[in-house]
């Protein structure tokens, strides 16, 4: 099996996402599940894991809003400064 097909499930505890973390540096794919509450879901995309799968609940629906909304952010962040010129 190639690695490049491997992800790697992690329930999203805080050493879970430090694993991830380190994981991602080695250039291993994580998934990051069973995550309930924001902080868990901004630390796993800070953390730079591949996927991040938020528990289903009709509450907490708007935590996909909000982890695509800080993907995108810190993306254009990253891209800003080499596609925009500031002056």
């Amino acid at each position: 099996m190639k690695g490049d097909k491997v992800l790697i499930r992690i329930p999203a505890t805080w050493e879970g996402i430090e694993a991830a973390k380190r994981l991602e540096a080695e250039g291993k794919k994580t998934h990051v599940i069973l995550v309930s509450s924001f902080a868990q879901a901004a630390a796993a995309a800070q953390a730079g894991v591949s996927v991040v799968q938020v528990r289903e609940r009709k509450r907490e629906l708007f935590l996909y809003f909000v982890l695509l909304f800080f993907f995108f952010f810190s993306f254009f962040l990253t891209l800003a400064p080499s596609v925009l010129p500031l002056a």
